[in-house]
């Protein structure tokens, strides 16, 4: 039988997770938006730093959906 400490842990650490994919694409959106507009009018749609920057939003994502967790397993429950 599971006991109530384990699954608060279990929820908080799931919903730590689904914050992180959450918040981390944003933060990459907003990065990458920010270089798309600033970069914008010296580079070419199509050359490679801006696509890279594109494409950032989806690695930003994953290491928050890592990183939150981690950082919420590790703190003790109040």
């Amino acid at each position: 039988m599971i006991s109530r400490f384990a699954k608060d842990v279990t929820m908080r650490i799931f919903l730590g997770a689904l914050a992180g994919l959450f918040g981390g694409y944003l933060v990459g959106f907003v990065a990458s938006m920010v270089a798309h507009i600033g970069l914008g009018s010296f580079l070419d749609d199509s050359s490679p730093v801006l696509v890279a920057f594109g494409l950032l939003p989806y690695p930003a994502a994953l290491v928050g959906a890592v990183l939150v967790p981690v950082i919420v397993a590790k703190r003790r429950p109040e």
